[in-house]
């Protein structure tokens, strides 16, 4: 008898994790729950069906030089006022969590981006990839990764995506570091030269 009814929960457990009723579970506990957990590189994104997101907007279609002072071409008696500001290197970032879940299957993305659309001399990601089982821990870093490109046009985009049962419930968290290093004479959109720029994320699913 304590076997059929064992049986008869069990059945309609499986049935509550397939269906549109949202999933209560009690708070995980330590970080076993990662072991429960299938995580992909972008690497491997093809060999298992994940598609990428869509591509940053593209670089401008030329290169962009230093810009003349126009008071020094076009009218030269009025120089001497406020001097023009230096152009700008054209950047842009974003970190987070995406939830691309399915029907009895839990799948998140963890990304993070940095775009150097021109004027830039050097641009280094770093991202820190957190989770922690139940949506109420305190997410710890269960991998970092670091890339450095130079030049511009340049994308670099740093991913994790994972996937694990619809009956499990993990908050994941990205903290990201974006640092862009623009062209002698350029600056970034905060009037310096070098910068960084933090982003990130936090979502329970």
């Amino acid at each position: 008898m304590r076997f059929t009814h064992l049986a008869a929960l069990a059945a309609l457990a499986t049935l509550a994790a397939c269906s549109d009723a949202p999933i209560t579970q009690a708070e995980a506990t330590g970080m076993d729950h990662m072991s429960q957990v299938k995580l992909y590189t972008p690497d491997q994104y093809a060999a298992h069906g994940i598609a990428s997101l869509p591509a940053s907007r593209p670089a401008p279609a030329g290169p962009s030089f230093l810009i003349d002072n126009p008071c020094e071409i076009d009218n030269p008696d009025s120089c001497g006022g406020e001097p023009t500001p230096p152009p700008e290197a054209d950047a842009d970032w974003w970190g987070g969590v995406f939830n691309e879940s399915s029907c009895c299957t839990k799948s998140v993305r963890l990304h993070a981006k940095s775009d150097a659309h021109n004027n830039m001399d050097q641009t280094t990601l770093t991202v820190s990839f957190r989770s922690a089982g139940g949506c109420y821990a305190t997410p710890t870093q269960f991998s970092s990764e670091t890339q450095t490109r130079y030049g511009a046009p340049v994308n670099i985009t740093i991913e994790r995506y994972a996937t694990y049962s619809a009956a499990s419930q993990i908050v994941w968290e990205t903290r990201s570091s974006h640092k862009f290093i623009a062209n002698a004479g350029y600056v970034l959109p905060t009037g310096v030269r070098t910068a960084t720029y933090p982003s990130g994320g936090k979502l329970c699913v």
